[in-house]
């Protein structure tokens, strides 16, 4: 069975957002939920689908970092959301118990029979208004006005219009201020007929109160992600992270998929290197490409966010009148910690005015300020409610969407600005296997005895799941962690090699069809016109699609439709076409090479 499947994602957030580990109210002896401030996984951007008939639900994690009144957020989309439920506050524990339970991780299963082995400890990669009313036509503008809500802390309007810089206008006008260089790249996505969300944080709100967004709209053909509007806020080799639950393994349609090459994974270490490794392979891949970090049953996530008894003492927080004791109660009831969790607190049990210390010294110690919190005008039901509706029912919604699809993918790349050329397209295929993201290399280790008496490890062989064999030469003790051991293969250095192994467009038939590496930039131009109009000829003179603006212009003035847009795939069409010439160019490349060498 195939689908095609569109991505239809996040746009852009100007700036990067902290999302705060979870850790288990044992571990929160320290301070309470400010134990632990630092933050991880603040690079990238990371989306969840759900794919259900022609409904999608996207739930899109918000990064920022800046004063509030400079955030403002748009997300282009094929149809209006629905009104009734179709914008809400989405969970940050959603997308960490992701990243916790999808990571890819790499570990050494050590062959001890002769007594030598390392016994420093493996790291795994962890690699975080009004209700709606009726259409309101802004006639003079040309924009229309679907939708004006409050989305937690959030106004949101969901507009269109055919006039890019007229939209543009509405939304600087309306505090939803974009870049001059974003009207451009809107233009792209009003071609292909798209409505926009809009946010912007209401006046009492700031940036510790940005949550992610969930979106439900309806697409017959499924969701996108919009890459291009996307890279007016993107860094350089930016993490990007999609899962989507749906009948069958997701992959790439107008991507190449790449497989990076797992001898040059730092297994010592416990794959670390990893990212950069995808970034390398990506890079190898004309920079349009994703791996494929788990692909199988979504009973991975079943009951890792909610389970039976979690939140069942939440409402007994309300009888804490004390704000220390309330407190401390809320370590007991099954609250993540986390960024949203921690603004809650903040505006609840505020700081005095005149505190100089950090959060943790405050809340770690509340028993101490009994004086000042006693001042405070503290209510426990109305902060026990705005837990259930900012933490409590987002997570249970994040559940249900995992819980609603029999199967995950997660694809995972890395991209540059200028790689952001093109909205990525996909299919489900349920043909093709399972991924597992645990990875498993046999080890053997060599030994020495050295001074002391101590045992040196003299040299390490990997056997990989494909058969590898990766050896390291060093000199190291077992107890310490090792150097920065250079990986060999066959002789060589494994940085010598591709840093994919494979990379590979699919067909109509589904099947992923792997490219010569002399052919990828040509493949490349020509799965920017999957979905648009005839690909060109071998012979034809094509200049770089990162040279162009999406749909084949160059001034930014006006997109045509028909090529590399969210809104244009429908179905198959133009993949087989562009096999076809491939094969062609295959078939003719080798009787050259043939006929030189004889």
């Amino acid at each position: 069975m195939k689908k095609r499947l569109l991505m239809s994602g996040f746009a852009f957030a100007l700036g990067m957002a902290a999302a705060v580990a979870t850790f288990p109210a044992s571990a929160l002896a320290c301070g309470g939920f400010f134990c632990m401030n630092v933050p991880m996984d603040q690079a990238g951007e990371k989306i969840v689908f759900s794919f259900d008939g022609d409904m999608v639900t996207a739930v899109i994690q918000i990064q920022f970092a800046g004063e509030a009144k400079e955030f403002s957020w748009v997300l282009p989309l094929p149809s209006e959301p629905l009104q009734d439920g179709g914008m809400e506050i989405g969970s940050e524990e959603l997308f960490t118990r992701l990243l916790q339970n999808t990571n890819p991780t790499f570990t050494v299963n050590w062959d001890t029979s002769n007594g030598c082995y390392p016994y420093w400890g493996q790291q795994m990669w962890d690699g975080a208004p009004t209700a709606g009313g009726a259409p309101e036509d802004d006639g003079e503008n040309g924009v229309v006005v679907l939708q004006i809500k409050e989305v937690g802390p959030f106004d949101a309007a969901v507009v269109k219009s055919d006039d890019p810089a007229a939209l543009s206008a509405w939304l600087n006008e309306n505090g939803y201020t974009q870049p001059p260089e974003a009207e451009e790249l809107i233009a792209y996505y009003v071609a292909q007929e798209n409505v926009f969300v809009a946010l912007k944080l209401q006046q009492d709100k700031g940036a510790g109160d940005i949550a992610p967004i969930s979106v439900t709209f309806k697409e017959p053909q499924g969701p996108c992600i919009p890459m291009v509007l996307t890279r007016i806020a993107a860094t350089e080799n930016m993490p990007v992270y999609a899962w989507i639950l749906d009948s069958g393994r997701t992959i790439p349609k107008n991507y190449f998929h790449v497989t990076p090459n797992w001898a040059q994974v730092t297994w010592l270490d416990g794959g670390l290197n990893y990212v950069d490794l995808v970034t390398k392979a990506i890079d190898e891949a004309a920079g349009h490409g994703f791996v494929t970090d788990y692909a199988g049953s979504s009973e991975i996530m079943k009951e890792k966010l909610v389970w039976e008894g979690r939140f069942a003492n939440v409402e007994t927080l309300k009888s804490y009148t004390n704000p220390a004791e309330f407190y401390w109660q809320m370590l007991n009831v099954g609250l993540p910690v986390n960024s949203q969790t921690q603004n809650l607190i903040r505006k609840y049990i505020p700081t005095p005015p005149d505190w100089t210390g950090s959060d943790q010294e405050f809340y770690c110690c509340l028993d101490q300020y009994a004086e000042y919190l006693a001042t405070l005008n503290f209510d426990p039901v109305a902060f026990t409610d705005e837990i259930v509706e900012v933490i409590v029912k987002p997570i249970e919604k994040g559940q249900a969407l995992l819980d609603s699809r029999p199967y995950l993918t997660r694809l995972f790349t890395t991209m540059s600005p200028n790689e952001m050329t093109r909205d990525p397209i996909f299919v489900v295929d349920s043909t093709l296997p399972d991924v597992s993201n645990q990875h498993v290399a046999q080890g053997v280790a060599e030994c020495e005895q050295g001074e002391n008496g101590s045992q040196m490890v003299t040299k390490v062989t990997l056997t990989l799941e494909d058969g590898t064999v990766v050896t390291y030469d060093g000199n190291w003790n077992v107890w310490d962690s090792p150097p920065n051991a250079e990986a060999m293969v066959g002789g060589a250095t494994a940085d010598s090699q591709p840093a994919a192994t494979e990379i590979a467009s699919i067909g109509d038939d589904g099947k992923l069809t792997p490219v010569e590496s002399d052919l990828v930039a040509f493949t490349d131009q020509q799965l920017a016109f999957v979905d648009g109009a005839s690909p060109p000829a071998p012979g034809d003179n094509i200049q770089p699609v990162g040279n162009n603006l999406p749909g084949g212009t160059t001034d930014g003035t006006k997109t045509s439709k028909g090529k590399s847009g969210c809104s244009m795939a429908r179905g198959f069409s133009g993949v087989g076409g562009i096999l076809v010439v491939l094969s062609l160019v295959v078939a003719v490349v080798r009787r050259r090479r043939n006929s030189l060498n004889r």
